[in-house]
């Protein structure tokens, strides 16, 4: 990644952590299908993981008194399980066809269903929680996306603000930890980007800093649509390459 694409990501990166301070909308979203437009979709996914950790450990750190336990549990414990599958089998599937349909798939669907206007509400019983914690964890490890289908079911739930912020942090984190764990030592992230790891660090709290602080004043709606916008254009990318 050169300079000009270094200084784009990390502008990126710090739109992403502002915009979701502000709208709960998810970094690796606005992320990862600008990152894949400069490396590999596999270091791509290891790098945004990286950042999105650090965005959803900050968030935890100020929101922790507000975790409801029960939830992140039930619904956190299949989620790690399931990250660290989808993550092994990112391994296997590592620079392949199938892989980059899937990822293209995905984001062209949720791109589509959001520009729209689907709402989905899912059940909130017990069962649920716990399909739901299976389906977003895997597909986080698999193609670094599991944020929408985790925020449709904790959505739904009676959970209050502060607490669904809190607990989506927290099962946010562990699901990056158990993914993490799978592909730091699978060696996915080649040197030349290591650099780019310290500066996102800085990315993820000064974006949430400033997205408390209401420096970005654009519609919420605006927002989302031009954001989804781009991640079809890149989804179509990904499907015709």
């Amino acid at each position: 990644m050169g300079p000009l694409a270094a200084s784009a990501f990390f502008v990126v990166a710090l739109f992403a952590s502002a915009m979701a301070a502000i709208t709960g909308f998810g970094t690796a979203t606005v992320l990862l299908p600008f990152t894949t437009l400069f490396v590999a979709l596999e270091p791509a996914i290891v790098l945004v993981a990286i950042f999105h950790f650090l965005a959803n450990a900050s968030r935890l750190w100020f929101m922790r008194r507000h975790v409801h336990r029960r939830t992140a549990i039930l619904y956190g414990a299949p989620s790690l399980v399931a990250a660290a599958t989808g993550a092994i089998l990112l391994t296997v599937l590592a620079g392949t066809r199938p892989l980059r349909l899937v990822f293209g798939l995905f984001l062209a669907a949720y791109a589509v269903s959001s520009l729209a206007g689907r709402s989905w509400r899912m059940p909130t019983s017990d069962k649920a929680l716990v399909v739901g914690g299976v389906l977003s964890g895997f597909t986080s490890g698999l193609i670094g996306l599991g944020g929408a289908i985790r925020g449709a079911f904790l959505i739904a739930t009676p959970l209050g603000k502060e607490a669904y912020i809190g607990t989506s942090a927290a099962i946010a984190v562990a699901v990056d930890t158990a993914r993490l764990s799978v592909y730091l030592p699978w060696g996915q992230l080649p040197r030349d980007l290591h650099w780019l790891v310290p500066p996102l660090v800085v990315c993820a709290f000064a974006g949430a800093w400033l997205g408390r602080r209401g420096l970005m004043r654009l519609p919420e709606a605006t927002v989302r649509r031009v954001v989804m916008v781009c991640v079809l254009i890149v989804a179509i990318r990904f499907l015709l390459r």
